[in-house]
């Protein structure tokens, strides 16, 4: 698990000791999100895309309003 998360975990069960909230709480990982989500051993780095030069976009956009499927081409 990243540091995030843990800090997020720590500054909530801190609130709650303190009185500032009640209630289970809601960033703990063990028995509340490793249900939930992925093991962090199974989570693959993100591959995005290449990005295109700015001076293309503008084509890009007419390109891909032109495309069957694409969502906002679709809409009538």
């Amino acid at each position: 698990m990243s540091q995030a998360p843990r800090h997020i975990e720590t500054v909530l069960d801190w609130a709650t000791v303190r009185g500032y909230r009640n209630g289970d709480n809601p960033a703990r990982w063990r028995g509340h999100l490793d249900i939930l989500l992925a093991k962090p051993s199974k989570v693959r780095k993100v591959k995005y895309h290449a990005a295109i030069p700015w001076e293309e976009v503008g084509r890009f956009m007419s390109e891909l309003r032109s495309w069957e499927g694409t969502g906002w081409g679709d809409q009538t």
